[in-house]
């Protein structure tokens, strides 16, 4: 049986990883990437420790009636294993005094074909999330013979790893000469979030900003390169730190939304989409511009969506202005589901899944 294999976005939906928010969920210590996130706070909720009951109540709700809507329209989900996050992580070169959670698992693997890589990821608090996920890829390895099963070299997350002086606020203009330049926080080591590389076929496009790194592109290069071709994005305006799936949005072949916030810097790149026939779309505003209390996404999430196929997506039902979009201008069905309870964890519908089997083969949709 077929577990593995996926090549983009859109191609009918069969199988599935949806987060948890279980096993003690944590507010992350401070640390050098995560101070960045908080913008200068060293903690979001003025600590770090336990998740209020409260809010992982409210959120489970959203999430596990999120699962039953997939499996009502026929797809099969798998959900990881929970593990204590309120546990320290120590290595020879740093101690982080309690984890996060595995909400996102879109972040730590990326399915390339029948290929399912583990990512990198720059958050200390973060190094073993991808134990919980290992009883599922190794069920998955036993019983598809097609599968390949890769990891990125893991990180050492020294101090060396970080521009320790890098500006945490967002609004500071050292730090917006920076982005200006491209220049962001996370150095010496290649780093690449899964979230970061958007897949359209044989052409992958990566986001160089504050959680993958030029060096994490240039492993994508050397050990991809022959098989895809790879495309670095840079943003203008990027300050805020922010997973690619927050920026651009593939919705079908010739449909890609973006962020006008944050728009795509590199004139080759838009070159690029147009003249292969690609409607470059400017995204509508998000509903509501303010986020939940904790949450440290942007209101762009409202991009932040998950097809079922090319003609069936997902959206949180208060985006009211994407759904009025998708349904009278993109004529797609609409699934609206409550899910801003869930934003505070770590994002919305893409954010907190990983495809890992839709019907479909690997095609380029470039010239």
């Amino acid at each position: 049986m077929q577990y593995i294999n996926s090549n983009n976005d859109w191609d009918p939906l069969e199988k599935i990883i949806v987060g948890s928010i279980g096993g003690n969920p944590q507010v992350p210590p401070d640390e050098p990437s995560y101070r960045i996130k908080s913008n200068g706070e060293s903690i979001i909720y003025g600590y770090s420790g336990p998740r209020s009951l409260n809010d992982i109540e409210k959120a489970n709700i959203q999430l596990d009636n999120f699962v039953k809507i997939l499996e009502d329209e026929g797809v099969e989900v798998f959900r990881p294993r929970l593990i204590d996050f309120s546990k320290p992580v120590m290595t020879p070169d740093f101690v982080s005094k309690h984890q996060n959670c595995c909400y996102c698992p879109r972040d730590t693997m990326l399915v390339l074909e029948n290929e399912l890589l583990e990512t990198t990821m720059s958050w200390r608090s973060r190094y073993f999330e991808y134990y919980c996920y290992r009883p599922l890829l190794n069920s998955f390895f036993e019983k598809d013979y097609k599968m390949k099963w890769n990891n990125m070299p893991k990180p050492t997350m020294s101090d060396n790893m970080y521009r320790l002086d890098y500006p945490y606020i967002r609004t500071d203009p050292v730090r917006k000469s920076f982005v200006k330049a491209q220049l962001y926080n996370v150095i010496n080591e290649p780093v690449a979030d899964a979230a970061d590389i958007c897949r359209i076929g044989k052409d992958l496009f990566i986001q160089n900003a504050y959680l993958t790194n030029t060096l994490g592109i240039e492993w994508f290069k050397r050990n991809y390169g022959d098989k895809y071709n790879i495309h670095q994005l840079n943003f203008e305006n990027n300050v805020f730190k922010t997973h690619l799936d927050a920026l651009i949005c593939p919705l079908k072949p010739g449909y890609i939304l973006y962020n006008n916030e944050v728009p795509i810097q590199d004139k080759s790149i838009i070159d690029l989409f147009k003249d292969n026939d690609w409607n470059l779309i400017e995204a509508p505003k998000a509903y509501s511009l303010t986020m939940p209390e904790g949450s440290t996404s942007i209101s762009s999430l409202n991009m932040n969506m998950l097809s079922i196929n090319e003609d069936t997506i997902i959206v949180e039902e208060s985006e009211i202005n994407m759904i009025k979009f998708l349904e009278d201008e993109m004529g797609m069905n609409v699934i609206k589901v409550p899910f801003r309870d869930c934003y505070k964890f770590g994002g919305s519908f893409h954010c907190c899944t990983c495809d890992i089997l839709r019907k479909g083969k690997l095609q380029s949709y470039f010239n």
